[in-house]
């Protein structure tokens, strides 16, 4: 009884340490190109640490202001001084060369290859106000934008709205950098979606309008999956041959234990 116990209380603590997961290794992905036109595929940023390597894609995405009117993969993505959404061929003057929701509701996309994030911080580089939603994908496909309206994400295709974040600075373009922190409840996902502010997440239209940003730089942590190197924690089939070995090891003392004692008495 005393192996079985034991094998128990590894078995719980081997349980523990498969069931957890670490956020260990800190990344950031900066976007700062001269004017740098993203390929059809979108910008991609590449980072490094602890060994891992993670790689953000950014496409720009935008709707019609009326209600209900489906998303459409932007006519550009931009990099200059952050990601700015060319919806249209005429969504180039200033402040329309950003991510905003004046003309159009436009948002980014970023896509990291199957790795979780835990996004921590968004810096804005050029702005004027800069009211923004965050949503992450929680489903386990990869998430289809084109043609749904920015209310069906949240109600039927897998999206979770984070939280919406309001930008204090007031009218007036600047480019001092505005970092963000953001998802207070560290939640991961390996898609994230920043969308200027519009009425499918907020209510209060006085907010919606006049918004104008540049996505800079996004930080956070990845997501490690359960750390399980080979040969370290012994898999399920190994565990029953394990516990069935200790099982008849003890069924074996039992008899001995029994055959002594009548050896004794007799």
């Amino acid at each position: 009884m005393k192996i079985i116990k034991t094998l128990g209380t590894l078995t719980l603590l081997f349980g523990s340490a498969i069931a957890s997961s670490s956020a260990v290794a800190g990344f950031s992905w900066t976007y700062t190109g001269n004017g740098t036109e993203c390929p059809t595929g979108g910008c991609v940023e590449v980072d490094s640490d602890a060994g891992k390597t993670i790689t953000s894609t950014a496409t720009g995405w935008y709707s019609e202001t009326t209600s209900g009117a489906a998303i459409q993969q932007a006519r550009k993505l931009r990099e200059w001084d952050g990601l700015g959404v060319e919806a249209t061929s005429g969504d180039t003057s200033s402040p329309e060369h950003a991510t905003d929701n004046n003309t159009w509701y436009d948002s980014v996309l970023f896509d990291f290859g199957g790795d979780s994030v835990e996004l921590d911080q968004i810096t804005m580089g050029w702005h004027t106000d800069s009211d923004f939603s965050l949503l992450r994908y929680t489903g386990n496909d990869t998430p289809t934008l084109a043609g749904n309206s920015y209310s069906d994400l949240t109600l039927t295709k897998g999206w979770e709205l984070i939280s919406n974040y309001f930008c204090s600075c007031g009218g007036g373009s600047t480019g001092a950098d505005m970092t963000f922190n953001v998802n207070a409840e560290n939640k991961s996902s390996s898609y994230w979606l920043v969308a200027a502010i519009n009425p499918s997440y907020y209510s209060d239209t006085r907010y919606i309008g006049n918004d104008h940003f540049k996505i800079k730089r996004l930080a956070g942590l990845y997501d490690a999956p359960p750390d399980t190197p080979p040969g370290t924690v012994p898999t399920p089939a190994t565990w029953l041959l394990m516990l069935a070995g200790a099982a008849a090891l003890t069924a074996s003392r039992r008899k001995g234990q029994k055959e002594t004692a009548t050896a004794l008495a007799a």
